[in-house]
């Protein structure tokens, strides 16, 4: 072997000896819940490929073979570990274990729970309803378990993902649904989102134009801020203009000849209890 065959193959080596942050290059942590799986393994190999050490993850690296293995082999395992949660960590740990070793071990713990976080999932997407989120929450969570299932090898055909969409909508969007079930071809998942989010925002906006205008229309709020103003006005009302007031009854009543006596009390009485709130409104009357 020649000096530069042998710097070829042990320079890419070195270099991951500077490497002081693997999440610089997997940029997410790899979660049991999430199944995101295959997304972390396509971000990690090639990490590993690029630095060629990726035979410390298919075993077809071996210690007489390369200088300073074992070192090699605990910084890839470090990578690993780093890019793992704390519960999946605690599951996958074993004393002395080599890398290609912990990476079997990620793999199987996968791919026995794939085909039941599968099943898992579609009964989730079939049942979805939109109950009280928005129509961006409500779309949001359909999109996550989508993902995840794409990430586990079961994606779902955007039809049906429109369609699982559109059955857990409340009866208030039945008229953009129609529109959208009669367009040919269907529209995608995300043009679907936008025409409802458009529906919801003209609801929203007529929800907040009724309510005002229901407030200023209502019959009684006159009424009561009227008779509000007339009671403060007639409590406010210094003394003797209640004592004219009564006497202005009694002179109406004396005034009114031909009626007996009780007539003339009658009136009086009945003059004077109504004017406490009927005054204003009969001075209004003359002054015009």
């Amino acid at each position: 072997m020649t000096g530069s065959e042998a710097s070829s193959k042990t320079k890419p080596t070195d270099k991951i000896f500077g490497i002081t942050n693997i999440k610089s290059y997997v940029p997410f942590l790899l979660y049991l819940h999430r199944m995101n799986y295959d997304s972390w393994k396509e971000l990690f190999k090639t990490h590993c490929i690029g630095y060629s050490v990726c035979g410390h993850l298919d075993g077809s690296s071996f210690k007489v073979n390369e200088p300073r293995w074992e070192e090699v082999d605990n910084i890839v395992k470090q990578w690993m570990y780093s890019t793992l949660t704390q519960p999946l960590l605690q599951t996958i740990l074993k004393p002395d274990a080599t890398a290609v070793e912990v990476w079997k071990s990620i793999e199987a713990l996968f791919l026995e729970n794939k085909e039941s976080k599968a099943m898992e999932l579609y009964d989730e997407l079939r049942s979805i309803t939109i109950d009280d989120s928005t129509i961006a929450q409500y779309c949001t969570r359909i999109k996550s378990i989508a993902d995840i299932l794409a990430n586990i090898g079961t994606p779902v055909p955007e039809r049906n993902l429109l369609i699982y969409a559109i059955i857990g909508l409340s009866p208030k969007f039945v008229h953009v649904v129609t529109t959208i079930l009669h367009q040919k071809p269907f529209p995608t998942f995300l043009e679907m989102r936008s025409m409802l989010t458009l529906e919801e925002r003209s609801m929203l906006k007529e929800q907040n134009r009724v309510v005002p205008s229901i407030h200023q229309d209502h019959a009684s709020a006159p009424t009561i801020l009227n008779t509000t103003h007339e009671n403060r006005h007639q409590k406010n009302r210094p003394p003797n203009n209640h004592r004219g007031t009564s006497f202005n009854g009694r002179g109406g009543c004396r005034n009114s000849r031909g009626g007996g006596r009780s007539g003339r009390s009658g009136r009086g009485r009945t003059g004077g209890v109504g004017g406490n709130f009927g005054s204003s409104y009969t001075l209004a009357g003359n002054s015009g």
